[in-house]
């Protein structure tokens, strides 16, 4: 079962078909994997290429 996500900064309604679509990864037991895990937050499209405009010097592991 599919966790309920959220984007991190402005909380739309994420959904796991797009996160897929969107990845630049292809594996998708791995991007399951990410996807579930209770630590790991996401940003929705807008807000991640919001946070990479106006803040790319942070370290690139925050998004993973």
């Amino acid at each position: 079962m599919m966790r309920e996500r959220q984007c991190f900064r402005c909380g739309k309604v994420l959904d796991f078909e797009s996160y897929i679509k969107n990845s630049s990864l292809k594996n998708e037991e791995y991007l399951t994997e990410l996807w579930n895990n209770e630590h790991i937050e996401f940003y929705c499209c807008h807000c991640y290429c919001f946070k990479i405009k106006y803040q790319p010097n942070l370290d690139f592991e925050e998004y993973y």
